[in-house]
């Protein structure tokens, strides 16, 4: 495992480490039962000689289908954007749950200040609220992506419901002459029938590498040192100006240690890029 991965892994909360540990609990658990309802009274033979490895190969499908589902980098069947190759020191900035105000305002002077471009993906719900931050989003030259209308987890959608969460998102936007073809998947989670709805209306799915659970309030110093620890080029950061559809919730937290993290990254030679200049496939244009 790359020693980014290990430092990200290891600055996650531990309610989320635990979740992880009870998904492949789950998939242990899962798997014996199915093969043992299956298989438990014909284990003479060849059955039996093969019971050890059966059993090993329905754990590991139970592990991969929760992985495919919760792990938002995870999908090895379809293409998916969650890393920037071929280019060294860059990091592409991407925020989450807005708009909400005054957060995505201050967001948007502090990027302002220092030339930055970045990628917010908005819910249509919120939008509806301010529509001339959304406005103000694109004017500064950001991108805009769609993030459904309002943040239901799609793995308790059908494909019907899936499609009128993105197009409910599309009707707020229209009026303001804003498209996009990126979509990102609320907490990240995904069913096989997303991709249909996806690919009739040509939505690029969007993931990303860093996650940092900065909706927690973990304290400055926490988010800081998850922001920064061991860093590595291409990497798409995930962070919030809103948290879902909930009222002005608070995000002066990432406000405060945001200046220093984009020292940070300036100091160690990174530079941000938006999603635009992304080759892999994505053309992102509004």
């Amino acid at each position: 495992m790359p020693e980014n991965r290990v430092g990200t892994f290891l600055a996650v909360p531990m309610k989320y480490q635990i979740m992880i540990a009870i998904f492949w609990i789950l998939g242990v658990g899962i798997g014996s039962w199915l093969f043992s309802r299956i298989f438990g009274a014909k284990r003479r033979g060849i059955v039996g000689a093969l019971w050890p490895a059966a059993q090993f190969l329905l754990f590991l499908a139970v592990v991969t289908v929760f992985a495919y589902v919760f792990v938002p980098s995870f999908n090895p069947f379809r293409p998916l954007l969650s890393r920037v190759a071929g280019r060294e020191k860059v990091l592409v900035l991407t925020f989450d749950d807005g708009p909400n105000e005054p957060f995505t305002s201050e967001i948007l002077d502090l990027l302002k200040g220092r030339g930055l471009k970045a990628t917010f993906f908005l819910l249509g719900k919120n939008a509806e609220r301010y529509p001339e931050v959304v406005k103000r989003i694109v004017e500064e030259g950001h991108q805009i992506g769609n993030h459904t209308y309002s943040h239901r987890p799609l793995i308790t959608l059908d494909e019907t419901q899936i499609a009128g969460e993105i197009e409910g998102w599309e009707k707020v936007m229209a009026p303001l002459g804003i498209h996009t073809n990126l979509f990102r998947a609320p907490h990240g989670w995904k069913v096989p029938w997303l991709y249909s709805v996806l690919d009739r209306k040509n939505y690029q799915l969007i993931a990303w590498t860093r996650g940092v659970w900065d909706t927690d309030q973990p304290g400055e110093e926490i988010l800081f040192q998850r922001l920064t620890e061991h860093l590595a080029s291409g990497e798409i950061i995930l962070l919030h100006d809103g948290i879902e559809t909930r009222i002005e919730p608070d995000r002066s937290q990432l406000l405060k240690v945001l200046p220093r993290v984009l020292d940070y990254y300036r100091d160690q030679g990174y530079e941000i890029i938006p999603l635009s200049q992304v080759k892999n496939g994505i053309s992102g244009e509004i």
